[in-house]
Order: C-alpha cells, then structure tokens, then sequence
C-alpha cells in the first residue's frame, strides 16, 4: 500500500488512493492507527488518515479518519490536503475553477491558488452558543461552543488568567480535559485557547479529539476560533490565524447583519516526505 505523507498549516496527515487500495471502512478504522504512527518511518505521528475515494467530473469523494479510527467530523487542514492531492492525482475543477467534493458525507467547495494555497469554502455552523460562566456544570469561565461539522469549544485566554505572553506555554491538557469529555458534549469536543495580539492576528492553541492532544494546527478550530473572537468583538469578519505550527492560516465570515452565511479557510497545503509502502 502506497502511503502519502501531507500537512497542511503544520498539520500531519498520511493520504493513501483508495481507487488502488480497495479497503472499505471497516479495514480503514483498523488501519488509521498503524498508519498515523511513523515511528517506523522516524517521523512525528500523522494527525488523521485522508482517504480519497472516488473522482468524478469537477470533484470527488474523500473520507476523514482520527488517528484512533474515530470517523465522521470534518478536518479543515485535512480538506485541504484532500484537495491538493485529488487534484494531483485526476481530479479536475469545473468551469468556475473550482473543485466541489464531499469529506466524511459533507459536502465542500474548494479553490486552489499559487504557493500551494488552497482556500474551502464551509457552509455557515451548524450551532453557535455562547455559554456563560455556570452555564456548563463544573465550569466557572465563559466559554464558546461552536460546531462546523466538528465540535469546538473555544475560550479567551485572558479570561483563564492566561497573559498573551504565556498563550504558548501554559498547560493546555488541564484546561482542555474538564471541557473534553464534559457531559453536556455527547460527541466531546475540541479545546481551542486563544488570544489576540495588538495588530489584531489571532494566536490559538487546540486540543484535538481523536489526536487527544495539541496538534500543530486545526483547521476547524481557527474557524471556530474567529467565530468566538468576532462575535466578542475581539475580531474583526477577516483574521490571520497562528497556530502552534505558526504557518498562517486565514478565516473569512461572510455574514449579513450579523447572521453568518458562509465560512473561507485559506492556508496551505504540502507534501512533506516522500510516498512510503506499508506492509
């Protein structure tokens, strides 16, 4: 099995051509693990398994899996990966130069720009609640959840006690877990810490399900990330993201009178090893 190795904004992820392959869900779940350790290969772990599908005329089909096999939500940085290497490998867009796939069931727009920058187009979140300290048992901070066909909770540094200049080295397992596995989340959540600097730039930090830890970067948490920001007037409806991987990510709210209609992510998009064979 031919495995390809991608990141997108500093996110990890191996890509494997499943119109080779020929391994329905079931064997993908069992695999993402082995797959996502690259301990074998001397590299860092893969933060998901993307599994291109199927092609058709102006787009394609692709799944999302977390490296414990966990299956359903949406990937930002994945989605772009996805659509990098579809385009490379058949893929065409239409007429408009853009490509429409689906990732896990939902479905995507995406187009792809010079210096391997790939922007998608999101549809506007599913829920958006802003929760009050006391709101959430057991929790005494305010608190963002936001869902983009993945599940975010997203909090203001400050208010944690948390200076900018220490955004990057506080103890982010013991803020995210209480919020992780929190009973009013059936599904769990993605943890996201987030501050932003006097020029506006937003710096954040996410906590990942299925990773279950930090990861470089998330795509759906800077989109949900701006969302908590602009909705506090922290942000304005256009904003430069910084992850841990501190490759930029850059979030687009096309709103209407403060109702949000649809969401850009724009970042890029990279081969970051050789193609490997697995056994």
């Amino acid at each position: 099995m031919t495995i390809h190795h991608m990141s997108g904004a500093g996110n990890r992820f191996v890509v494997i051509d499943n119109r080779v392959e020929h391994l329905d869900l079931t064997r993908l779940h069992a695999l993402a693990p082995a797959l996502c350790d690259r301990r074998h290969l001397h590299l860092p772990p893969a933060e998901g398994l993307l599994v291109l599908q199927d092609v058709m005329p102006g787009g394609f089909n692709g799944e999302f899996l977390n490296p414990d096999g966990s299956h359903g939500a949406m990937c930002g940085n994945g989605g772009r990966c996805i659509v990098r290497f579809a385009l490379d490998n058949g893929a065409e867009t239409n007429a408009d130069d853009v490509i429409d796939f689906t990732l896990s069931g939902e479905g995507y727009s995406a187009t792809l720009s010079g210096n391997d920058m790939v922007t998608l187009e999101f549809p506007a979140p599913k829920e958006v609640r802003q929760l009050a300290p006391g709101e959430l048992h057991g929790i005494s901070v305010p608190s963002v959840y936001v869902n983009v066909n993945s599940d975010h909770i997203v909090l203001y540094g400050p208010d944690l006690g948390i200076a900018f200049e220490h955004l990057r080295t506080s103890d982010l397992d013991t803020i995210a877990l209480p919020f992780r596995h929190h009973p009013a989340f059936a599904r769990g959540v993605n943890v996201n810490v987030y501050a932003v600097d006097e020029d506006g730039t937003i710096h954040v930090r996410t906590f990942e399900r299925g990773v279950e830890a930090e990861t470089g970067a998330c795509g759906t948490g800077a989109l949900s990330t701006t969302i908590a920001a602009w909705l506090s007037e922290r942000s304005s409806p256009t904003a430069r993201v910084i992850p841990p991987s501190r490759r930029p990510l850059f979030v687009t709210i096309h709103e209407d009178h403060g109702d949000i209609r649809s969401l850009d992510l724009t970042g890029d998009a990279i081969y970051d090893h050789a193609p490997t064979l697995h056994h």
